[in-house]
């Protein structure tokens, strides 16, 4: 009942827990008013360990006065330890009581020795009931076993805490609770019955509380287990979208590359394009440098596109539009609403109210505007080589649209 399948055995030091299925079989009989109970009980599981050998037996104060014998000795060995006392003592939670139930839990006791106590004890009360005696162990150790689930479940979801427990030992998880489920409801349907059979419909009121009793815990710890494995599936459900997620950011990591890639492509192309103009062949340092400038304004420009200050101007532009409009949060916007909002925006009462943002776009046209003019003189009246056109070709374009990012930006910022 391990919740680790990799262990097997326990080290050493540490006990496992464990349980097992004992049979019981009553014959009863009742002759000249007298009833006769036989009850036929399987034995305690003791290991026997065997030594066949030659052994050194001492017979007088000398060394020399030892002899060897040849004998086979044989040790007794009980392989478990009950975690509840089965007898009579575990009702009696006392002082005087607490030695012999520690006496219990340190030795193990065959199924015997501990109906024999009940049936004394019953002796005591109101006579001798070897059944009731045995409905009293069956009892305790059901209440044992539902503790021990218990205990197994707690730790079950302390490992639930850890998403490699998770993965490592879920089937093993459902596995055992499964099992739980399965033996508690074959213990439910053959509790009730046996009693039917020993005493027929009207059976003693201590048995029929200990069974009552033992099937609402039992009924209980089957709802717990019902829970437990909707849990469990939660939890599957989460670490399934937890495992989405990590996946989608792996991809989204690659697409990074897309920024360091596809500038080079470009570049490259440009380099190897067959026009006349460009039929020299260029050095290696100017294609490093346009591959580095290519790849620096890409990446700005994603950095631009995901910035905080972009986003929330957008977000303003929507939610003024969808009031322009006329239109619910978060409904879409058609292409009509959004070209008459901007004409409305572009009106010479907006011009006025928003003068620096219409000089910082009057700067940015112009910017625009010139650095056109500047690449056709580069090409007109340069006389330098087809590469260093290219090369400064180059480098004007990225400039000019780094510089209009950044008047769109601040313009952005001193309206906000």
């Amino acid at each position: 009942m391990s919740t680790d399948p990799s262990v097997v055995t326990p080290s050493e030091g540490q006990r496992a827990r464990a349980a097992w299925e004992e049979r019981a079989t009553v014959y009863s009989i009742r002759i000249q008013d007298c009833d006769i109970t036989l009850i036929l009980l399987d034995p305690q599981p003791i290991i026997n360990h065997s030594v066949t050998g030659e052994w050194i037996v001492p017979e007088g104060e000398g060394p020399q006065s030892n002899k060897n014998i040849f004998e086979t000795r044989s040790e007794m060995l009980l392989p478990y330890t009950p975690v509840a006392p089965r007898g009579p003592d575990r009702n009696k939670p006392s002082r005087n009581h607490i030695f012999d139930i520690l006496g219990q839990l340190n030795t193990a006791r065959s199924t015997r020795e501990d109906l024999i106590e009940w049936i004394q004890a019953g002796r005591d009360c109101s006579g001798p009931d070897a059944i009731l005696g045995l409905v009293q162990i069956v009892h305790g150790d059901i209440l044992g076993l539902l503790h021990l689930m218990a205990m197994i479940l707690e730790r079950i979801n302390l490992d639930t805490m850890v998403d490699s427990h998770v993965v490592e030992r879920l089937s093993h998880w459902r596995a055992l609770v499964n099992r739980f489920q399965i033996e508690l409801a074959s213990m439910r349907s053959t509790l009730e019955p046996f009693i039917d059979f020993v005493y027929g419909t009207e059976a003693p009121t201590p048995v029929a509380f200990l069974v009552s009793d033992a099937n609402q815990r039992i009924d209980k710890s089957l709802i717990q287990l019902e829970g437990f494995q909707n849990s469990l599936r939660a939890e599957v459900s989460v670490l399934e979208s937890k495992r989405g997620i990590n996946e989608a950011e792996s991809v989204s990591k690659l697409t990074e590359l897309a920024f360091f890639f596809i500038p080079i492509t470009f570049v490259a192309s440009t380099f190897s394009m067959q026009i006349k103009e460009l039929q020299q062949a260029a050095s290696l340092s100017s294609f490093i440098l346009a591959s580095a400038v290519a790849i620096g304004f890409s990446y700005g420009l994603r950095l631009v596109v995901r910035s905080s200050i972009l986003l929330r101007y957008k977000r303003e532009c929507f939610n003024n539009v969808r009031k322009y409009g006329r239109l619910g949060a978060g409904s879409r916007i058609s292409t009509h609403v959004f070209l008459l909002w901007l004409l409305d925006r572009a009106s010479l009462r907006w011009v006025f109210q928003n003068f620096q943002r219409v000089v910082a776009v009057g700067l940015s046209l112009s910017v625009l505007i010139c650095g056109p003019v500047a690449i056709a003189l580069i090409w007109a009246l340069g006389k330098t080589s087809i590469r260093r056109k290219v090369l400064f070709t180059t480098l004007v374009l990225m400039l000019v649209c780094s510089l209009l990012v950044l008047l769109i930006l601040k313009s952005f910022r001193r309206y906000r």
